[in-house]
């Protein structure tokens, strides 16, 4: 099987596109070389050519003291060993090795003498024994030595079997024999044995093949080089010197590896054969180095990086003087690391300035990408950690060309780059030139030239359509200066052009503008100043039209300041207006007023007409809204259904009785939709603006305060804040009150206590209790009515419950006991928190994250959460039981004490309300409630526990009237479960 070369020859075309055929050859010649990598894999020969033989058809022997003789080899032939790999390479070793193929040939089909040649396909090896042996075809008896060869690099070349560039040994064979091959190797540099057994007509095709392919790249190489050289020559750059040295080394390190020095330059020189191929190798690297610091203007972007390379070429410089006399093997690897090494630095200063924006350095980067995967895959097969085929030993070659042929385009590039901006400035020239034809011909923008007076010198069309002219004459004509029209504004063109004078130019000044008819447009300036040829200055510059872009503009400042809604403006504009409010009212000669207005029953028309019926209503009262205040004040819709107003310079007994006549006006307004009337109300909190508002937050947090008193007072009315207002005391009690709760939520400072719950009609199977909440305040701890309302109230009830439900969880996750024995756990939910949109995903990843069981836990509702949204809550409830949840209905009977709502509500367990239980022999109503309630809830399937259960008597009688659960003082007292500051855990009682 032969190698195949395709033939390379140059062509009469300027050197660059030579290269770009070249390269494109190199490419082709590369992947005809792949097959033949996989050659020495092959285990068949053909017949009339020949070709690789596999080494797992070898049988090798391990020589370490390197004394055997061949007769002692062939006495030991059954200790010898099967080779595992296609191809033999045995890496860097001190020791010899014998290599034995049984069957190198069978001639009983061969009619004549004939000659075969067995090749080593790597010229680098120190010593190589070949003793071949023969017998008759068939016969039993051993085989006898036919002839020894002797021949490695460390033999001058002309004692060799054969003149060529490999080791190859001629066995002359006779019909009716058997053939076999032992080989001795011993080298310094890496053992790597390929081996080829070619026919006569084969050894002639491989080496004619060999000759062209290592000719041709030589030549190309060389005439690189000799380019380079040239061009050196001709611009006097030494980046073309030191490509062309780096170029002709290289050429030297392709010579001697192919063996071809050896055969053609020193084949009298052992020495220089031994140390040809490293000092080639070191002495490219030297111009490497060199070339990388001069291409990449090294010294001029990165001056560490030049001296860094400067001492790289130094030190290669030094190897080549090692390796002069270091021994064989220690040159040999340390070349074979530099490989790597030199390169890499060479690719990393590359990488660098590409990083940095040296966009001349990406032929760079990538050309050493392609030579360090080459190297890396070469070095791997000379120390026989991956197997030598043609294609990892030549990667390193064909790493090299492709280098080469990159960098030869970076070179290329670069002359072309320097032409093209030689070419640029001429055209720039010709432009400058005949400038304003091309501003005429080509632009789209409206461009002009005006002298010291703003008369118009030159103008194209586009600027003529601009200012709604046919012709320069007419614009000239009607228009003798640009002043009234550039910009319309004669005191703005002024001012313009006094700073143009002083700075010279001025970029995308966005001005109002006008044409010959008078119409207004929108236009972006860039002007800057120019000498004209009768030597006065002159300005020159564009007009783009963006009337169009300042209308979508102004729009979209519209939607950024405005309720999409009502066309109030929006909360952010109406902060703006605020803030300017207060810095006048800071200096105490102004004094304003902000309204914050929350409409009452607005939910019930949602409710009932759907959000349409609501957004209208919404418009409509905008609209009456603006028809009660003045022009200078401001009327803002903040979201939902909260409205603010601004009254400028307006005292509070006059913000007062706007306030009511506002009030009055939505509590006499009708609202129609589909056939329904609906009556609302409005809550309204007015806050004087004077110089003891400091901010815009502590503000609205009064007018908010005194919005939530009007609610709590009855709805539908007007409070004006005051310090002394009691209402107002409680609402600023309770917002501060919920900020330190926000912030003990944070800290963790809540506790959790539990109450125990005890069965009354069965046994109790673990422990029960309901989860109780605490809030410690400073040195107080407070009970849930001390702050439970206001959370409810300021929105902040649903945070609670999320931390009650998962520090709970984790409790029980860190405590398996408690887990154990728990048989119930009661939780209560507000009604905020059932409602919101993610608290069921919540809930979820809480049960899921902390592996609580679903049957454990039992969610408390209270009665008029539960009718507050009963449709919501029934599909919530619905949807968790499913999952095992058990849910029960607080303080029954306090609320709505509605038995309709039992057969629509999933629940699994009431809880009578306290104030039936405790006065139930005082008071035969409740008595009678209980009774009611007990057995309504047994008639639907629920059970029944009975809270503020505090004597021995009420236990009894609840125990006797049925219900299932007692709960209260009688029971047991509320006990920590745990703090953020500790834990304790409560010793269970099964009962």
């Amino acid at each position: 099987m032969a190698r195949t070369t395709p033939h390379y020859s140059s062509l009469p075309c300027p050197w660059y596109q030579w290269v770009l055929m070249g390269f494109m050859r190199l490419a082709i010649v590369a992947c005809l070389l792949l097959p033949t990598g996989v050659k020495h894999a092959a285990a068949k020969i053909d017949a009339e050519l020949g070709g690789a033989l596999s080494g797992k058809e070898l049988l090798y022997l391990e020589d370490v003291e390197a004394r055997l003789s061949k007769h002692e080899a062939l006495d030991r032939l059954h200790s010898f060993k099967p080779y595992s790999r296609s191809t033999v390479n045995l890496g860097f070793t001190d020791s010899a090795y014998w290599l034995y193929i049984p069957q190198l040939l069978e001639t009983s089909a061969l009619k004549e003498h004939a000659t075969y040649y067995l090749e080593v396909g790597y010229s680098l090896l120190d010593h190589v024994d070949a003793v071949v042996l023969a017998r008759p075809a068939g016969a039993q008896q051993s085989f006898g030595e036919a002839r020894h060869f002797h021949t490695g690099d460390r033999e001058i070349f002309p004692q060799r079997p054969v003149p060529h560039p490999n080791f190859v040994f001629p066995i002359n064979v006779q019909p009716n024999m058997e053939y076999a091959v032992l080989l001795r190797i011993k080298t310094d540099s890496a053992a790597q044995v390929p081996l080829d057994l070619w026919t006569p007509a084969g050894f002639s095709k491989s080496t004619f093949d060999q000759a062209v392919f290592s000719g041709g790249l030589i030549g190309i190489i060389g005439i690189m080089a000799l380019t380079n050289l040239l061009l050196y020559l001709s611009v006097g750059d030494r980046s073309y010197l030191y490509f062309a040295l780096c170029m002709t080394g290289y050429a030297l390190v392709q010579a001697c590896t192919l063996g071809l020095a050896f055969q053609y330059i020193w084949p009298y020189s052992v020495f220089l054969q031994e140390k040809g191929l490293m000092l080639a190798v070191n002495f490219t690297f030297v111009a490497l180095a060199l070339f990388t610091r001069e291409y990449l203007s090294l010294e001029s972007f990165a001056p560490r990086a030049a001296t860094l390379l400067k001492a790289l070429a130094t030190a290669n410089a030094l190897i080549c003087l090692l390796v002069t006399v270091l021994p064989y093997s220690a040159a040999v690897k340390i070349t074979i690391l530099n490989l790597g090494f030199s390169p890499s630095i060479n690719f990393c200063a590359g990488v660098w300035l590409l990083l940095h924006g040296y966009r001349s350095a990406r032929f760079f980067v990538f050309a050493f990408s392609i030579f360090i995967i080459s190297a890396v895959a070469f070095i791997l097969s000379k120390f026989g950690l991956i197997d030598r085929s043609l294609l990892t030993e030549y990667s390193v070659h064909f790493g090299a060309i492709t280098t080469v042929s990159l960098m030869s385009f970076a070179l290329a590039d670069r002359i072309r780059i320097e032409r093209k901006l030689k070419e640029e400035a001429q055209d720039a020239a010709i432009r400058h030139l005949d400038s304003y034809r091309t501003i005429y011909e080509h632009s789209l923008e409206g461009l002009f030239q005006l002298d010291d007076q703003g008369a118009l010198l030159v103008c194209n069309s586009a600027f003529l359509k601009l200012m709604g002219a046919h012709s320069k004459a007419e614009l000239v004509t009607l228009a003798p200066t640009m002043k009234r029209l550039i910009p319309e504004s004669a005191e703005e063109f002024r001012l313009l052009y006094q700073r143009l004078q002083k700075r010279g130019h001025i970029i995308g000044y966005e001005t109002s503008c006008r044409d010959l008819l008078g119409n207004q447009f929108w236009g972006t300036l860039n002007i800057h100043t120019v000498q004209l040829p009768n030597g006065r200055i002159g300005y020159e510059g564009s007009l783009t039209d963006i009337t169009d872009r300042r209308r979508h503009q102004d729009q979209l400042k519209y939607y950024a300041e405005h309720d999409a809604l009502t066309g109030l403006i929006n909360r952010l504009e109406f902060e703006k207006q605020v803030q300017r409010a207060i810095d006048t009212a800071a200096t105490g000669e102004h004094e304003h007023a902000m309204l914050f207005m929350d409409l009452d029953q607005f939910k019930i028309v949602n409710d009932t007409g759907g959000h349409s019926a609501g957004d209208e209503l919404l418009r409509l009262l905008a609209s009456e809204f603006s028809t009660i205040v003045k022009d200078s004040d401001t009327i803002a819709r903040f979201g939902g259904d909260e409205f603010a107003i601004l009254l400028n310079d307006c005292d509070l007994d006059e913000a007062k009785k706007v306030g009511d006549r506002l009030r009055a006006a939505v509590a006499d307004f009708r609202f129609a939709w589909q056939g329904k009337t609906f009556a609302i109300g409005v809550s309204i909190g007015i806050v004087a603006i004077t110089r003891e508002i400091a901010t815009i937050e502590n503000l609205f947090s009064l007018a908010d305060t005194a919005c939530y008193a009007a609610k709590d007072a009855g709805r539908n009315r007007v409070v004006v804040h005051s310090d002394a207002s009691h209402a107002v005391r409680i609402r600023q009690g309770e917002m501060i009150l919920v900020g330190e709760l926000r912030n003990a939520i944070k800290a963790d400072q809540l506790r959790l206590y539990t109450q125990p719950i005890q069965a009354l009609q069965r046994p109790q199977k673990g422990v029960a209790y309901e989860l109780l909440v605490r809030f410690e305040a400073g040195d107080q701890t407070l009970l849930p009515g001390a702050f439970l309302p206001a959370a409810e109230r300021f929105n902040v009830i649903n945070l609670i419950d999320r931390w009650v439900i998962e520090h709970y969880f984790e409790f029980l996750k860190q405590n398996p006991r408690a887990l154990e024995t728990l048989s119930q756990a009661n939780i209560n939910l507000s009604a905020q928190t059932i409602g919101g949109e993610d608290f069921q995903q919540f809930l979820t990843t809480m049960f899921k994250r902390f592996n609580i069981p679903e049957n454990k836990i039992c969610f408390e509702i209270t009665e008029s959460a539960a009718v507050a949204s009963l449709t919501d809550t029934k599909h919530f409830l619905m949807s968790m039981r499913r999952n095992g949840l058990k849910f029960a209905l607080d303080d029954f009977g306090s609320g709505f004490s509605s038995y309709s709502y039992l057969k629509s509500l999933p629940v699994d367990l009431l809880k009578i309300d306290g104030s039936f239980v405790r006065d139930v022999f005082e008071d035969p109503v409740d008595l009678a409630m209980v009774k009611s309630i007990t057995e309504i809830a047994h008639l639907t399937g629920m059970g029944v526990c009975a809270e503020y259960v505090e004597s021995k008597a009420v236990l009894e009688l609840m125990t006797h009237l049925g219900v299932d659960y007692a709960q209260g003082f009688y029971i047991g007292q509320p006990e920590l479960l745990f703090s953020g500051s500790g834990q304790r855990l409560p010793e269970p009682e099964v009962q």
